[in-house]
């Protein structure tokens, strides 16, 4: 699950690379433009989260998974309809924004042609949650892996060209994340079907009881991603430098982020699957193993980008500037990595508990009443600039920390009191 969640971010990581190696008008354009996007998208990938939770809770009562999968096709549909036109109405949104002309006709039209990806993009996430519920995740791991691979050709062709075809430049970009998309999708859907006990029948209670548990989770993920993507947009107005530098450095950021969230996935299935068998012991073990395999990992994250900073950078872009706004951005990452890998792994614990609406109340209070608000005034009012929005980020993630923390071991207690 790791190399798998690594795999997705390396896909956008691949943008990024072909991006830098344009011009810095590009990397700058797809950052504010994926700013714009994934609040949406990841939302929807957020509602199918649960998912994976709720057929390993169903699967430790005795059912069987697979009698549910017509069931999630109808899901990803369902939130495949609204992701699309919203990425549409974004050239409403865009413009207020005040960005250089060039910045702004790129991103309205990667949206629009990025908008069409979701249903592949959705079929993709929507099966890989079903193949984890029952702890299969091989194939959904080894089709993102090749795809890193086949991203970066799509879009180096498809933005400089090759011999003769002269490329699209900056609007390959958009075509090939299309075309990934779309592939990874249908892919992973045919080679489902080659499992013939597959059940089509379509189960209204179950996708009730998805979307019960999802939707909360998505509107946390629209609170979390909406501040990062926030931060980037409003970082973007202090000139492309810094947003190309921001761009850079989230791209990073979440690279290593992925880890805590495959932590955190892994960590969701298990503890659904032992709370269906009402195992309360194996959840508050399964929880400590987590929790410290995920430190773990966060304090090797920290440790290269505060030793390395430059040398990390420098394998994206070789301008200095970009490079000199990115190491201060980089520091805060270095410490904010703990904090996020723990909320991302405790926002999975309680998942597993069937426990999702806590998760959006503490994402409000950490992103958008704390961490936003006191880094537009150490960006405007104290002059940190774009380094500002990135100490708020780290104040966020670590009331949320906190208070995920609190409530995990909260609902633990209330779990062994009942049991």
């Amino acid at each position: 699950m790791i190399l798998g969640q690594l795999g997705v971010m390396l896909i956008g990581a691949g943008d990024v690379l072909i991006a830098s190696k344009h011009s810095t008008l590009a990397v700058a354009g797809i950052g504010l433009a994926v700013s714009f996007l994934n609040p949406i998208f990841l939302s929807s990938v957020g509602v199918l989260s649960a998912v994976s939770a709720n057929l390993a809770k169903k699967r430790g009562e005795g059912h069987n998974p697979k009698e549910y999968f017509g069931s999630i096709l109808i899901i990803a549909l369902i939130l495949s309809l609204p992701v699309m036109c919203s990425l549409n109405l974004m050239e409403f949104v865009v413009p207020y924004f005040g960005y250089e002309e060039q910045l702004e006709d790129f991103i309205c039209h990667y949206l629009k042609i990025v908008s069409l990806s979701i249903p592949g993009g959705l079929l993709f996430f929507v099966i890989k949650e079903f193949l984890q519920s029952y702890e299969k995740t091989l194939l959904a791991t080894s089709l993102t892996i090749v795809m890193v691979v086949v991203n970066v050709l799509i879009n180096t062709l498809l933005v400089f060209g090759f011999k003769d075809y002269s490329g699209l430049g900056v609007s390959g970009l958009a075509y090939a994340t299309l075309i990934v998309r779309t592939a990874m999708g249908l892919l992973i859907f045919l080679f489902v079907l080659l499992d013939r006990n597959l059940g089509w029948r379509v189960e209204k209670k179950f996708i009730r009881e998805v979307f019960k548990l999802g939707l909360p989770i998505g509107l946390a993920n629209f609170f979390e991603i909406g501040a990062f993507a926030m931060t980037a947009l409003l970082v973007g107005q202090f000139g492309k430098t810094q947003a190309a530098a921001n761009n850079i450095v989230l791209t990073l950021s979440s690279c290593t982020f992925m880890i805590p969230v495959a932590i955190g996935g892994a960590v969701s299935v298990k503890i659904g699957h032992a709370h269906g068998q009402k195992n309360y012991l194996r959840v508050e073990n399964f929880m400590k193993i987590g929790l410290r395999l995920t430190l773990f990992f966060a304090l090797i994250g920290s440790a290269l980008y505060t030793l390395l900073p430059q040398t990390i950078l420098k394998l994206f872009i070789m301008e200095n500037s970009v490079i000199e706004y990115g190491v201060k951005f980089l520091a805060w990452v270095a410490l904010f990595q703990l904090f996020d890998s723990a909320q991302v792994v405790l926002a999975g614990i309680l998942r597993g508990l069937e426990v999702s609406r806590i998760t959006s109340l503490i994402c409000i209070l950490g992103f958008w009443l704390a961490g936003l608000p006191s880094g537009y005034l150490l960006a405007h009012r104290f002059g940190y600039e774009g380094e500002g929005f990135w100490i708020g980020l780290t104040i966020s993630l670590f009331i949320m920390a906190i208070c995920l923390y609190a409530a995990a071991k909260k609902k633990l207690g209330d779990l062994h009191a009942q049991g």
